[in-house]
């Protein structure tokens, strides 16, 4: 008998442009089950999410099941992910991957929750052993910010890169490589793709 993982998207599910690839890794191993964080809401609930001008609020960015992109307050989203959690715990579930690279709290859980930032930040960190140049690819130019002090606490130097991955097409990522300062393309070390989203 297959186990079961549970998804958390910060979107609505389901997520396939994700959980499909997941699914075929795991087929033979594990049943994956899908839960948004905007299900069952109304626009006008959703849009309620987004950060308040000037209160400070962390800028999340993901998307509807019908594809459009939409920007949520990480706080006014983290009640709903830990009613998630719970519920997600009253199941007989084995994992739950809270499928954004955003920066979290540890919530409570019974049973594992995989963080792709804690993920993402020690691989990176792993792979760079001294301080060096990194460009991140982030949606919003109002994440920099944000971006610039998490990689910062390793040490990097952190370039911007605005290209989101719900509008992303493949001569969009080029022509961002293209117009990269050419000083910068010789002591490059790393592109990370980090969207604060999902």
């Amino acid at each position: 008998m297959k186990e079961t993982i549970g998804v958390i998207t910060i979107g609505q599910a389901p997520r396939l442009d994700f959980t499909a690839d997941l699914r075929t890794i795991l087929s033979d191993q594990a049943d994956v089950i899908e839960q948004g964080v905007l299900d069952g809401l109304s626009m006008d609930e959703i849009h309620a999410l987004s950060p308040s001008p000037g209160n400070g609020e962390t800028l999340l960015v993901s998307r509807l099941y019908n594809g459009e992109q939409v920007m949520l307050s990480k706080q006014k989203i983290l009640p709903r992910i830990e009613l998630i959690i719970h519920q997600m715990n009253e199941t007989p579930i084995k994992m739950i991957i809270l499928a954004c690279t955003g920066e979290f709290p540890a919530f409570p859980s019974r049973v594992p929750v995989l963080y792709p930032d804690l993920i993402l930040t020690h691989t990176v960190k792993g792979l760079l052993h001294e301080a060096r140049d990194v460009d991140v690819v982030m949606p919003k130019e109002e994440q920099a910010a944000a971006s610039a002090k998490k990689w910062n606490r390793l040490g990097l130097n952190v370039h911007p890169m605005i290209c989101s991955p719900y509008e992303y097409t493949t001569s969009n990522m080029l022509m961002l490589l293209k117009i990269t300062p050419e000083p910068r393309q010789s002591s490059l070390s790393l592109i990370a793709w980090v969207t604060l989203q999902q």
